[in-house]
């Protein structure tokens, strides 16, 4: 029986794996972006899978949102200069808490900027997904809707 273990993060493979009791693996995991991706390992022709899924973490990618703040209820185009940002213009999604932004209008690979819709409340946060739900960039407490005087 072959007791080398591969793990896998969603469809890929680790970069290397080493067994460090009789019961745990160690993964060095693979380039890569993405949430909710299920973890394999095969030993001996075994398949097991994790209880929970492994999130990539978020892109260390800075964002600029500008305008950062809008009345209540108008519809303001909101931009966003990151880098990278191809990916929203084949199919994307642009949020501004959880209100998905109007269709993205790209500008090259490090502008993009979309209609806002209404909202209330201050700190949402501006999050940039790929075209199969990865975690391009985010920016926590990126945008305000500016509160009601009267």
């Amino acid at each position: 029986m072959d007791a080398h273990p591969v793990v896998a993060i969603g469809p890929t493979p680790c970069a290397s794996t080493l067994w460090t009791s009789d019961a745990m693996v160690t993964c060095t995991t693979p380039p890569g972006s993405g949430s909710r991706l299920r973890v394999s390992a095969t030993v001996g022709g075994l398949v097991g899978l994790a209880q929970r899924h492994f999130d990539f973490g978020a892109p260390h990618t800075p964002l600029t949102v500008a305008p950062n703040h809008t009345p209540t209820l108008a519809n303001a185009r909101v931009s966003v200069t990151a880098t990278g940002l191809r990916a929203l213009a084949e199919g994307g999604s642009f949020r501004v808490g959880q209100t998905l932004c109007g269709t993205p209008v790209p500008d090259g690979d490090d502008l993009i900027s979309c209609v806002v819709g209404g909202g209330v409340g201050p700190a949402h946060a501006v999050r940039l997904e790929g075209p199969s739900g990865d975690l391009l960039a985010l920016a926590e407490g990126a945008f305000s809707y500016d509160g009601l005087l009267i």
